[in-house]
C-alpha cells in the first residue's frame, strides 16, 4: 500500500525540520508515546535505529525505527515496523513563504493481509501530522 499526505505548518523549514527528530520533544506531539530508546548509533542520524515505545490500553508496545537517510532540513527516510507490518515514510520538509510544506510519501507492508483500508491509513497518517503541526505552531 502506498499513498501521500501533506500539510502546510506556519513555522520555517529549519525549525521544523529540528523539532521533528528532537526525541526529547516527541512524547508532547505523538499519541501513547511513552519513551524513545536508542539501540545503535545516535537516533535520527542516518543509519541509526531505536525503538519508540507507546503505552496502549495499558500495554506498551514497542515499534522499532531505522534511519534510511537524514538529508535534514529538506528530507528524512524512516522504516518502522511492528510485529510483520513494515513502513516506511520519506518526509519532504520544503520551505515557502517562511512556512513548511511536509509531504509524506508512505508504504506500508504487511506480513498478513489486512481489511483496513487505504483511507483509514491516509486519515491516521494525516491525524499524526496534524498533531505535529498543532504542537510546534503552538510554541
Amino acid at each position: 500500500m502506498k499513498y501521500q499526505v501533506h500539510i502546510e505548518i506556519n513555522k520555517p523549514q529549519h525549525q521544523v525540520s529540528k523539532l521533528f527528530v528532537d526525541v526529547n520533544q516527541m512524547t508532547k506531539w505523538e499519541t501513547n508515546l511513552t519513551r524513545v530508546e536508542q539501540n545503535h548509533g545516535i537516533l535520527y542520524e542516518t543509519n541509526s535505529d531505536g525503538f519508540l515505545v507507546f503505552n496502549i490500553d495499558q500495554k506498551e508496545m514497542k515499534m522499532s525505527v531505522f534511519v534510511e537517510r537524514n538529508m535534514l532540513p529538506e528530507q528524512i527516510i524512516l522504516v518502522y515496523q511492528v510485529g510483520t507490518t513494515w513502513n516506511r515514510c520519506i518526509n519532504y520538509f520544503n520551505e515557502k513563504n517562511g512556512h513548511t510544506i511536509w509531504t509524506m510519501d508512505v508504504e506500508f507492508r504487511f506480513g498478513n493481509e489486512t481489511i483496513l483500508s487505504t483511507e483509514k491509513f491516509v486519515e491516521q497518517t494525516k491525524k499524526g501530522m496534524l498533531q505535529f503541526k498543532d504542537y510546534i505552531e503552538s510554541i
